[in-house]
């Protein structure tokens, strides 16, 4: 199985799917071998591969073919990753990591909470509720 990464206008990697080998065969070539054996040579292309993506997606995508094992072009693509056409190679997206800034919350004492009254805490009439909704 051969796999196609589809690329948006940004060479940004939106879907990847996989293709049957049939579909990139461009010429078979069967050998008798000297001992009997028959063996046969499959010439496969990319180009093909890209042809019938076009054929089920559209003429206008763009498609480049990606490695599952990472063999070529780097890595397997993954949606998200960018296709680098200088290079050849699928680059995978930066992680941000924000860093959250904590805060200090005084923790109430048993005598704060003995001290709230009734007054302290607003209650909801029917018609609060109900706009919630």
């Amino acid at each position: 199985m051969a796999h196609y990464a589809q690329l948006d206008e940004n060479n940004v990697v939106t879907q990847v799917i996989v293709v049957h080998n049939n579909e990139l065969v461009v010429s078979k070539q069967t050998t008798v071998n000297e001992d009997g054996s028959i063996s046969t040579t499959v010439i496969e292309s990319e180009d093909k591969g890209i042809d019938f993506c076009k054929s089920l997606f559209g003429a206008d995508t763009n498609w480049v073919q990606t490695s599952y094992n990472g063999s070529f072009r780097g890595k397997y693509a993954g949606i998200g990753y960018t296709y680098d056409s200088l290079n050849n190679v699928f680059v995978e997206p930066e992680v941000v990591v924000e860093t959250l800034q904590t805060v200090d919350i005084p923790m109430l004492t048993t005598d704060d909470i003995q001290a709230l009254s009734s007054s302290d805490i607003p209650a909801l009439s029917t018609s609060d509720i109900s706009s919630l909704g």
